[in-house]
């Protein structure tokens, strides 16, 4: 009875999703991620180019949205990344990792990381249970807050989803 309820409790969570991220070829930072978004079919490919995601960067395959991410010192998850906008060359948000209450850390993965618009702070992510890569995060704005569930096999190998 008691799996039988997990069960149904499980599903009825999936079917609460509306943005689901899948990788690609079982990497989102040596290759990609596809986004999607289920409750207005809006879907955004995301791939990494030169030496991948973790190391150079990402550029966003989206008519609506033109930018791409350039990561400090060689490692956006140690350092943090700049999203830059391809049209104008301008910075959009600077992404600093960092610990909660500190200014900054060198791991965005146990730590998580700030968003930083020319306006402040526009999102604060926190890695749940201090493991990004396989527990996944919160996003908190002034707005909302989003809720990132690993996939079995870890955010960065198979996706996540986003509640």
């Amino acid at each position: 009875m008691k799996t039988i309820l997990l069960f149904i409790l499980l599903l009825s969570v999936q079917s609460f999703a509306q943005i689901d991220v899948n990788c690609w070829d079982g990497s989102c930072l040596q290759k990609g991620w596809t986004w999607k978004n289920y409750g207005t079919s809006e879907s955004i490919d995301y791939g990494c180019y030169r030496d991948g995601c973790e190391t150079s960067g990402w550029i966003v395959g989206n008519l609506a949205r033109k930018s791409y991410t350039q990561c400090k010192h060689q490692n956006c998850f140690k350092n943090g990344w700049y999203e830059i906008d391809q049209q104008t060359q301008n910075v959009i948000r600077e992404i600093v990792c960092r610990k909660p209450g500190e200014r900054s850390s060198n791991d965005c993965y146990q730590h998580g990381w700030v968003s930083y618009t020319s306006t402040g702070i526009e999102t604060v992510t926190t890695c749940r249970g201090h493991d990004c890569k396989n527990s996944g995060w919160t996003e908190q704005s002034k707005t909302k807050t989003t809720r990132i569930h690993c996939k079995e096999g870890g955010c960065f190998q198979t996706g996540w989803t986003e509640y």
